[in-house]
């Protein structure tokens, strides 16, 4: 099935999550190593390191701080759920935790039971990777960020944080530190975008090549471009290009998430990406209606 052809939606759904807790645990792991006194942790909760659920979570404020990859092959149980909540609860985390349609019904119920409530949605899309997109965005310049050159990897952590919160000046140090988690991992890939010189915005690809259930699968994520450059097909420059490295690297089938009805979802089915589902953003928080 390393092709995607054929894989059912739910089979598409798994692939993605477990595949991303997996290079979600990579490059956490690394980048807590080498910040011990953050307040980080990472750790696998279900699953096997191939095809994990992880629970990613930091202080209060910071961005990365999530759970994902239940509910697939396995129930979970209250001595699962009582271990992520721990590790959120060590840290000062609101736990945050991810479901979709094709979890384990009993994912579902620990969340309703525990008083979880639903932050938001995420789209997972998804498409095959027959051959490298030939397109080039005329007016956009996009290379490789040097992962050796602290220069270069300032400057793409500043551009990607400072893009995804809407800013052209200096991102908040939650966002800097979360681009910095994804962007200083060697075993990925980052990109930055320039117009006319300038640059414009940023983003990050993983291919994970262990799951069980495909061959090598790319991820697209961290994409964000500056207020002042949107509407200049910067993210779709950025795209192609992760495409073609995705690509070259082995990559048969590629998804992303992103929010319903933004630009990242336009471009994405534009280049031939199909909806896989819609999952829930379940948070344990007593404005949302929990009772944590």
């Amino acid at each position: 099935m390393g092709d995607g052809l054929g894989i059912s939606p739910g089979e598409r759904t798994r692939v993605y999550e477990q595949t991303l807790a997996a290079e979600y645990l990579r490059w956490m792991r690394a980048w807590i190593d080498a910040h011990p006194e953050a307040g980080f942790a990472a750790k696998r909760v279900t699953g096997t390191e191939d095809a994990p659920g992880g629970v990613f979570a930091g202080p209060r404020d910071a961005v990365v701080t999530d759970c994902f990859g239940l509910g697939y092959g396995e129930r979970v149980t209250d001595a699962l759920f009582d271990e992520i909540e721990g590790v959120f609860e060590a840290q000062d985390s609101i736990p945050e935790v991810e479901c979709t349609p094709y979890s384990d019904g009993s994912l579902l119920w620990q969340l309703e039971r525990r008083g979880y409530g639903v932050r938001n949605y995420l789209q997972i899309f998804w498409r095959d990777l027959g051959s490298a997109p030939e397109e080039r965005v005329e007016g956009v310049e996009v290379r490789r960020v040097d992962k050796s050159d602290p220069t270069d990897v300032a400057l793409a952590v500043r551009t990607i944080a400072a893009g995804m919160e809407s800013t052209d000046g200096q991102p908040s140090e939650p966002g800097r530190v979360m681009a910095e988690q994804v962007v200083s991992c060697v075993e990925n890939a980052t990109f930055l975008a320039f117009v006319d010189g300038e640059v414009t915005g940023g983003s990050s690809a993983g291919v994970w090549e262990r799951h069980p259930m495909s061959g090598p699968h790319a991820n697209l994520y961290g994409g964000s471009t500056l207020p002042s450059a949107r509407g200049k097909g910067v993210q779709r420059a950025l795209m192609l290009e992760r495409l073609r490295w995705a690509y070259a690297e082995g990559a048969r089938t590629v998804s992303l998430d992103c929010k319903p009805m933004i630009a990242s979802e336009r471009n994405a089915r534009r280049l031939g990406f199909e909806l896989a589902c819609t999952k829930g953003v379940f948070v344990k928080d007593p404005e949302l209606g929990g009772r944590g």
